[in-house]
């Protein structure tokens, strides 16, 4: 059940562009932090990167 949630949550953060994908990254750290999680690794294990989510120039 667990793995076919984060494939399905991959491929929908896929398909944000990368300003909202950076925006639901920091927003969810942010949420973990507040929670006392620790901090997911990079690459996260949904799939993504911050690397991958910064748009060219920033």
């Amino acid at each position: 059940m667990a793995v076919r949630r984060r494939v399905e949550t991959a491929v929908i953060v896929e398909r944000l562009g990368p300003t909202r994908r950076m925006a639901l990254i920091e927003a969810l750290s942010a949420f973990d932090e507040a929670g006392g999680e620790p901090s997911a690794p990079d690459p996260h294990p949904l799939g993504w990167a911050m690397n991958d989510a910064v748009p060219p120039g920033m």
